[in-house]
């Protein structure tokens, strides 16, 4: 078994059936990509398990639906212009994976912009087909810069 460490003021609190309780230890389970807690003096495990951005954690006899909502990703139905897919925050392109009239596929990756120390990919939100292409590998952009406009 894992071995669970204090969390001490950190300690998470855990949103259960019968109301929040604080885990009062909590080690995640490397095992498989769940957690061990102390909650009530009794030790529990999890199970996550992840399809995409949903989020399965399952316990005892209790099974949880999370969605996990990135603020970063672009989301076609929350996206007023879907077709234009711009830069998440102030940065370098590093790649442009595409080319002007190329069909692309949901999910495939566009453009790579280096930001904070960390590459962030632009995914195509739906199949399509490039009509622009507004950044060049190199190019500093600033936040919500349209770098690709799909049709």
């Amino acid at each position: 078994m894992t071995a669970l460490f204090d969390a001490g003021a950190d300690a998470p609190l855990l949103a259960l059936p019968d109301g929040a309780r604080v885990a009062t230890r909590f080690a995640p389970a490397a095992e498989d990509m769940g957690f061990y807690a102390l909650i009530d003096g009794a030790e529990h495990h999890a199970v996550v398990l992840r399809d995409g951005r949903k989020l399965s954690v399952l316990s005892d006899n209790l099974h949880a639906e999370i969605t996990w909502h990135d603020p970063l990703a672009v989301d076609a139905a929350e996206d007023d212009h879907a077709g234009r897919l711009t830069a998440p925050m102030p940065g370098k392109v590093v790649a442009v994976r595409v080319q002007l009239g190329d069909a692309v596929k949901k999910g495939q990756p566009l453009v790579i912009v280096e930001a904070m120390k960390m590459e962030h990919t632009i995914v195509a939100p739906a199949d399509g087909k490039v009509a622009a292409i507004n950044a060049n590998i190199g190019e500093q952009v600033d936040e919500k810069r349209e770098l690709i406009a799909l049709e």
